[in-house]
């Protein structure tokens, strides 16, 4: 948890070097259980020392606003993290209002593994989640997880709303940014 709460320190400086000269409507930081560490809005306050002009978005905080949009409250959360940083994640998201009825995580210990853990062993995962629950959707916590080729089979086999930390982000980043086309 300290590694995640650690990049804040960064935060700043990063921002500066994303396309300096460029004008941008949204910068995203692309961490859900940093973002959870840290906080949405401190994440915002560091970008925004580099770049007062643009809104921010974070995965958390979009995934959220998903379920909401979708009309979710129970929810069930698939995830890579440790035990440590579950407990970071389901007290975040309980603090924002939500049930987290069930959880699930491949209890990896680093972003190289995460990255390894195969879209079908997280379809899988996912459907038992998902099946064995009553949440009215399923929330895939980590921008790092490999899970947009599995999505649309995952929600359609499930027959409730799947929303993954990516999907959101770019959702939320289109919106943040003016776009306000449907988005399948």
């Amino acid at each position: 948890v300290n590694s995640l709460r650690d990049m804040e320190k960064h935060l700043t400086e990063a921002s500066h070097l994303i396309a300096p000269s460029a004008q941008l409507d949204v910068i995203a930081f692309g961490c859900t259980s940093g973002s959870m560490a840290i906080g949405p809005e401190t994440v915002a306050e560091r970008i925004r020392e580099a770049r007062p002009e643009v809104a921010c978005a974070d995965p958390v905080s979009a995934s959220l606003k998903g379920l909401r949009a979708l009309s979710c409250q129970r929810i069930a959360v698939l995830n890579p993290y440790s035990d440590e940083v579950n407990t970071v994640v389901e007290d975040y998201i309980t603090k924002q209002g939500f049930d987290v009825v069930d959880k699930a995580s491949f209890d990896q210990r680093g972003d190289p593994y995460i990255g390894q853990v195969p879209p079908e062993d997280i379809y899988r995962a996912g459907l038992a989640l998902g099946q064995s629950s009553n949440a009215e959707a399923l929330f895939i916590s980590c921008t790092a997880l490999r899970v947009s080729s599995i999505l649309g089979r995952l929600e359609a086999d499930l027959g409730k709303p799947v929303v993954s930390s990516n999907q959101a982000l770019a959702w939320d980043c289109l919106r943040q940014a003016g776009c306000d086309a449907a988005i399948e």
